[in-house]
């Protein structure tokens, strides 16, 4: 695990059960590495470095990331430490999965917020920063935690004490 990877942990409570139950995944939050052992998340708090203090998480790494740009999703990550976290978003995560379950499009951005985000999209804000696209089927920031990894673009690495992959 080093800088610039981003992990996918497995939650419990009520925001999490909820995550894993439109996405279909156990993956429930999502934090860009920022160092041996801390990372970049954000929290109902706002966007904070925090030590690793998850039981359960998956790493996952950028296939072709340049050491250049994996430094630069932690600066980027780091220049946005103290915005808001969007409850409007994670809301608008929830809508959009009750509208794929029913079969219709999902709406891009639904009740995002400036200057306030979510977990998931802060990672892939930080990877688009450096020209890392996780998603090119989404718009950016517009990813929950278990899509960071639908993708050709990364790969995993680790398994810390998963329930599943």
């Amino acid at each position: 695990m080093k800088p610039g990877n981003f992990i996918l942990v497995q939650g419990s409570g009520p925001i999490s059960d909820g995550i894993a139950f439109f996405e279909r995944s156990g993956f429930t939050h999502a934090a860009l590495v920022s160092g041996e052992s801390t990372i970049l998340e954000a929290t109902p708090n706002g966007i904070e470095e925090n030590p690793i203090s998850y039981e359960r998480y998956a790493v996952f790494e950028f296939i072709d990331a340049t050491d250049e740009q994996l430094k630069g999703m932690v600066d980027f990550g780091r220049s946005r430490l103290g915005e808001g976290y969007s409850y409007r978003q994670d809301a608008g995560f929830a809508v959009n999965g009750i509208l794929e379950e029913m079969g219709f499009e999902r709406i891009p951005g639904l009740l995002a917020e400036k200057k306030k985000i979510v977990c998931s999209a802060f990672v892939d804000l930080c990877a688009r920063s450096q020209r890392l696209v996780a998603r090119p089927d989404r718009k950016p920031g517009d990813v929950t935690p278990p899509g960071l990894s639908y993708s050709s673009k990364v790969r995993f690495t680790e398994n810390h004490n998963l329930w599943e992959l």
